[in-house]
């Protein structure tokens, strides 16, 4: 059973494939635009990634459509040269969908040689199988005092994996009659959720610009700051963002929803940590996406309308190595994928492997609202840095032709034992940060719970 979604105070409307976008009206944000300065770091388009999840979106509507039973997962090799998609299947194949996976493979893509290639693997269950098994664990009486820290499963289909915080806890759980006499294997390691926000230190104010001293209009992967029991929170700008039925203002930006307060929905405040520049207050909140959107009409003047990324590095004294990526619009991310993060403690983080999209974990806001949030769980090939404290409600994104597309914004780690070395910001105030190299992303766009379709919203575009 899904999370219940708590919205702001001033209301929402409204509550697979990229969803349509809606680009700002130009006279709304032509001026503020004028101000932003032009993206400077190349990027490398991933196009062998983009081929193979075009086809894997194709394959599963393909499999939707005709209601084919027997899907377990999806997999691509992002490969520039030779990219490829592997579907896993329970049962036999049926031979109207492998006709059909060949024609959408041979299709030409821009900037790939070949085609994608498309091959089919046996699977001892079928993704409805795994997700039947973790919704009745979630329907469990007493789910919140089970010990689980996070779970889900990996497109092979082979087996359910649960993490808990105490070994004690493994016991607990294999006594539950929907675990115990479940034919799917069910695998438990130990390990410790940890959301990505940092408490704050003194730091030595000086006047930088870029992310540590945003200027309106404020872009994704900078330092912003709330007020929480006399402690100050750091976290990371995600997107900027507008109604997807509505053209330009009012406008909005991201954050991870458990850095908010959830008590003072619609008045807590948020700045640039390095300025005291008011960003906006929390307008919406939406636990199974662990996101708040923070309104920008709360903030300085001309804050709303960034349609922009930081990219490159990060830093409390210079800008030296920091630029701006336009944001071309959402993607929907592919097991198999590799993604970037931007979150302003850590800088910009390559190469991080999806490696499940069928994740769920636990997550609570600073004032102890527990809730339940569903993404894709990430991995950095190299087991260096992906994401650490402070990063939290930063852009995930992959490359494009002109800019980036946003994928989804920085969560949690899923175990405190995947740790490694800090990249950008090493220590605050005299104190060594954190960083993983596993970590959780809710998705931007392609479920129906994702950012998009759950907050009505849809990003500004450059």
């Amino acid at each position: 059973m899904r999370s219940m979604k708590t919205i702001g105070i001033i209301a929402l409307i409204g509550t697979a494939t990229t969803l349509a976008l809606v680009v700002p009206a130009a006279s709304a944000t032509a001026a503020r635009r004028s101000a932003q300065p032009a993206m400077t770091l190349a990027r490398q388009v991933d196009y062998g990634q983009i081929a193979a999840n075009a086809v894997a979106g194709n394959v599963t509507s393909a499999i939707a459509a005709e209601h084919l039973a027997g899907f377990a997962g999806e997999e691509v090799n992002p490969s520039l040269t030779h990219p490829g998609l592997t579907i896993y299947w329970h049962g036999r194949v049926p031979v109207m969908l492998r006709r059909a996976a060949a024609g959408y493979a041979t299709a030409k893509v821009t900037g790939v040689a070949a085609g994608v290639a498309v091959s089919f693997k046996s699977a001892p269950f079928t993704r409805a199988n795994l997700l039947s098994l973790q919704q009745a664990i979630n329907n469990v009486a007493g789910f919140w005092h089970l010990g689980i820290g996070a779970m889900g499963f990996y497109p092979e289909a082979t087996a359910f994996w649960i993490e808990v915080s105490a070994r004690a806890d493994i016991t607990k759980l294999r006594k539950l009659a929907v675990i115990g006499h479940s034919r799917i294997p069910v695998h438990f390691f130990v390990g410790q959720q940890a959301s990505l926000t940092e408490v704050s230190r003194a730091v030595p104010h000086v006047p930088v610009a870029g992310r540590f001293k945003d200027a309106p209009p404020f872009s994704g992967g900078a330092f912003i700051a709330s007020k929480f029991a006399n402690q100050v929170y750091q976290c990371s700008s995600g997107f900027g963002m507008h109604f997807r039925n509505r053209r330009g203002a009012p406008f909005f930006m991201l954050t991870a929803g458990h850095c908010i307060e959830h008590n003072k929905l619609g008045t807590q405040l948020f700045w640039i940590w390095g300025n005291h520049k008011n960003v906006g207050n929390t307008f919406g909140f939406i636990g199974d996406d662990d996101v708040s959107s923070l309104d920008t009409r709360g903030g300085v003047r001309g804050a709303g309308g960034a349609h922009t990324i930081y990219v490159g590095n990060t830093s409390l004294k210079n800008s030296r190595g920091q630029s701006k990526a336009n944001v071309k619009g959402s993607a929907r991310i592919v097991t198999g994928d590799l993604v970037s993060t931007s979150g302003a403690f850590s800088g910009e983080r390559t190469r991080i492997k999806v490696v499940s999209t069928d994740w769920e974990w636990m997550a609570k806001t600073v004032d102890g609202l527990g809730y339940r949030v569903f993404g894709a769980r990430l991995n950095k090939t190299n087991h260096s840095n992906a994401a650490g404290k402070g990063d939290s409600g930063g852009p995930v994104f992959v490359n494009v032709k002109g800019g980036v597309k946003a994928v989804g914004i920085v969560s949690a780690t899923t175990t405190t034992r995947h740790s490694a070395l800090c990249t950008g910001i090493i220590e605050v105030g005299g104190h060594p940060r954190k960083c993983f190299w596993d970590i959780e992303i809710p998705f931007m766009t392609g479920t129906a719970t994702s950012i998009e379709a759950n907050m009505n919203l849809t990003e500004n575009r450059g």
